[in-house]
């Protein structure tokens, strides 16, 4: 390899890990990662596994912004438990958003009606 050739690759080098590292997290991008952090922290326990609620509201698919989410986490207003910093850090507070924002909307009730009375009469 020439020597401008091994400089040149050093440069893409340090550029792919520059990029790697203004980017996040690898996790930060795959809202599988906020998905397993949601459940290992217990929010489904209330929230349903998709943040459509149940005992507690429905958090997604949009939830609060990210400042107001946090916050609401560590101090909550409810039964709620707190969640320290400690607990849940901050990138898994991230990623739990991140998972929720990209859950699906929910079906529009009209919708789902009228594709239950096209189905055929049950015998």
């Amino acid at each position: 390899m020439s020597r401008s050739a091994g400089i040149l690759a050093a440069v893409f080098a340090v550029a792919g890990l520059a990029t790697a590292a203004l980017a996040g997290p690898r996790d930060a991008r795959h809202p599988d990662e906020g998905r397993e952090r949601y459940v290992a922290a217990g929010c489904w326990q209330c929230h349903g596994y998709e943040g459509q609620g149940g005992a507690g509201p429905r958090i997604g698919p949009r939830p609060l912004p990210l400042p107001a989410f946090t916050a609401l986490l560590r101090k909550p207003v409810s039964d709620m438990p707190p969640y320290s910093a400690r607990v849940l850090p901050d990138g898994d507070v991230l990623l739990i958003h991140r998972f929720l924002a990209s859950r699906p909307p929910p079906a529009d009730l009209a919708e789902v009606q009228r594709r239950a009375e096209s189905l055929p009469a049950a015998p």
